[in-house]
């Protein structure tokens, strides 16, 4: 049976199981104390009890019409710096939500098929949180997400249209086998495609991560201080820049 089918068939009415849902997420903002401050969005693959698609379109209740092909991909570094990946296929759905990080309980959630890229239905989601649950948006401080969610148009939307801090992971779309780049107007100081701030030491090169010293709104920025001054090292050349 497909998805949709299932959500049709609970009381007989379409929108009803999203109308509980909103009704539940505006309770639970009245009871718990910061609830929506801190969100974070993902996606999760719902796996069809059917193995591939169905030939035969017409829906009857039971045949799978909806279901189609999903992957995703995972990758990542282990302690002794060698590089792991894991792909994961299916057929099925994906489900996407966003979650209150400090209670564990979502604010908003969709279901679509398996192959829907996660960012557009991430789009998708904001606009309705700003229909259906707009006191969420308005309490939110922060955004956590994978590189799924680094979008330019989704971060600019979270910080200038919701004053939401986006905490997202950074593709590397560096072309490039520069692991940093010298920072214009700074000759001691280099960055990563993460925007890893370092000061290099004149005398030994060793890089030093900088320290963070605060965001400065009106500037949009972060303020980054010499490490040598905040961590105690010695250098020739200590500085505050940024």
């Amino acid at each position: 049976m497909g998805v949709h089918a299932v959500f049709e068939n609970v009381h007989g009415i379409r929108g009803a199981p999203g109308g509980m849902f909103h009704h539940l997420v505006k309770q639970l903002s009245e009871v718990l104390p910061g609830f929506g401050k801190h969100l974070a969005m993902d996606s999760k693959a719902v796996a069809s009890f059917a193995k591939r698609k169905n030939k035969n379109k017409t829906r009857d209740g039971r045949r799978e019409t909806d279901a189609d092909y999903g992957r995703k991909e995972y990758r990542g570094m282990h302690k002794d710096g060698t590089l792991w990946e894991k792909i994961v296929k299916w057929f099925g759905y994906k489900l996407h939500l966003i979650v209150d990080v400090t209670y564990e309980l979502p604010v908003m959630f969709s279901v679509t098929k398996a192959s829907e890229p996660d960012i557009n239905e991430a789009h998708r989601m904001l606009m309705q949180m700003e229909k259906k649950q707009p006191i969420v948006l308005e309490v939110a401080k922060t955004m956590a997400a994978d590189k799924a969610y680094d979008d330019t148009k989704l971060i600019t939307i979270l910080w200038d249209q919701y004053n939401i801090k986006p905490v997202i992971d950074i593709r590397n779309m560096w072309k490039d086998e520069d692991k940093t780049r010298v920072l214009e107007g700074k000759a001691n100081v280099v960055y990563d495609y993460k925007g890893t701030v370092c000061c290099v030491c004149p005398e030994t090169g060793i890089q030093r991560r900088m320290a963070v010293g605060g965001f400065e709104k009106d500037r949009n920025t972060l303020k980054k201080l010499c490490p040598a001054k905040q961590y105690g090292k010695r250098a020739k050349d200590r500085r505050s820049v940024l």
